[in-house]
């Protein structure tokens, strides 16, 4: 065994500096046989790892603390290139952004390498699995304290095969849910169709609706024809939603015409709304287009509304444009509302201007107090003093208390001044 590295210090949450000692295996190609020997060698609880590399630049993190945006990496640990203890020290802290759990980050550098950690213990009968995480080479973590034996780099295949024997070895259903994601980030057939036995076979019902958000994410068209059966079928409700979730995260072109099926023909409304919700999350200008014919046609207030909402979401130009017309133009006064309100989330001036003619224009004085209290939850200055000039000069005295009341959700000097002023006057 080589140690290629001393130590390095890790500052945890209680600002204690706590020292790690990195060592290195060596791979011989066979991860299985690599881990056995690695568990040798141990006697106190560690960390035990190993990375693969995938098609594409991931930014994915499963488990664990993932600091996203901290100077140093893991790249930069395991290739030796911080001096660490310097490095923590000068931070004292994580990074500003810190998370426990799984999920991923658009505005994060990806790379192609993933690291899979366990933190293990060995008991007197056999080794037991605390703790697992996997996250990509750009992120930092916390690792506790814990040594970390590193085993270098494994092909997907071999990594799989090693995921999917850890998986049968354990019945603790805990670690086996936290082993799904970790099969899903291999995004193969054979990862695929070991998640749909478990989406079949496993009795735990966790379990299940993890195998399938994460079936989606392998872009398997036959991954795909499954979920959509589970999403007609008969089963729990709670995996239904996990299968239309799973749906929305895969990257062909079959994802979005199985969610619309799905809002055109399932029969059960809550099934229906989330698939609008998920088909809103997709990056495709052409989704517009489907979430306004729902918007102004479909014969559900429900359908409409969570579409609305969905508008709200995209980034594109065409979105706020159809929020603007149906802020302006749609007859059901809760849907107007709605849009209104989701109108004042968007950012940008264009949105901001239109809020504005609602109230020096529209005739309407509910959908006048609709758009101010719209623009007070927009964080742009000029809306305050907008505002302020509402308050204090409208001619409608319905107007002007709402607006005071618009004004008392926001707590700046510069409001609390006007608010005192008007009091007094």
């Amino acid at each position: 065994m080589k140690k290629i590295q001393y130590l390095f210090i890790v500052v945890m949450f209680s600002g204690v500096l706590v020292c790690q000692s990195l060592y290195g295996i060596n791979n011989s190609g066979n991860l299985s046989a690599d881990w056995k020997k690695t568990v040798e060698k141990i006697d106190k609880e560690v960390w035990i790892g190993y990375s693969i590399k995938t098609e594409k630049k991931e930014n994915y993190f499963v488990g664990g603390i993932i600091c996203t945006d901290n100077e140093i990496s893991f790249k930069d640990i395991i290739n030796g290139r911080v001096e660490y203890s310097k490095a923590f020290h000068s931070n004292n802290k994580h990074g500003k952004h810190t998370f426990w759990g799984s999920g991923s980050f658009n505005g994060k550098k990806g790379e192609k390498e993933i690291a899979i950690l366990f933190r293990v213990k060995k008991g007197k009968s056999r080794l037991r699995i605390k703790k697992i995480t996997a996250f990509n080479f750009a992120f930092s973590t916390d690792f506790g304290g814990y040594d970390l034996y590193w085993m270098g780099d494994y092909d997907k295949s071999n990594s799989l095969d090693f995921i999917i024997d850890k998986f049968k070895e354990n019945d603790d259903p805990d670690l086996q849910e936290d082993l799904i994601p970790i099969a899903g980030l291999h995004k193969t057939e054979v990862a695929a169709s070991f998640l749909i036995d478990q989406i079949k076979n496993n009795d735990f019902e966790e379990t299940r609706e993890r195998a399938a958000f994460w079936l989606g994410k392998q872009n398997s068209r036959a991954g795909l024809k499954f979920l959509q059966k589970v999403v007609f079928s008969n089963d729990e409700t709670e995996v239904k939603e996990s299968a239309v979730a799973g749906i929305a995260q895969a990257e062909i072109e079959e994802s979005k015409e199985i969610l619309i099926d799905i809002i055109d023909n399932h029969q059960k409304e809550d099934i229906q709304e989330n698939a609008i919700f998920w088909l809103g999350q997709k990056d495709d200008k052409d989704v517009v287009k489907i979430l306004k014919e729902i918007a102004w046609s479909n014969k559900s207030e429900n359908l409409r509304e969570k579409a609305i909402f969905s508008l709200s979401q995209s980034k594109y130009e065409e979105a706020t444009e159809e929020l603007i017309k149906l802020a302006y133009n749609e007859k059901n006064s809760e849907l107007r509302k709605n849009a209104i309100f989701w109108l004042g989330q968007k950012a940008g001036k264009k949105a901001v201007s239109e809020l504005k003619n609602m109230v020096d224009n529209t005739p309407d004085i509910e959908i006048k107090k609709r758009a101010l209290f719209a623009l007070v939850q927009n964080s742009e200055k000029d809306n305050i003093d907008y505002l302020i000039k509402i308050a204090k000069t409208h001619k409608s005295k319905k107007l002007r208390k709402h607006a005071i009341f618009c004004l008392s959700q926001n707590d700046s000097p510069k409001v609390v001044e006007a608010l005192v002023d008007i009091l007094h006057n």
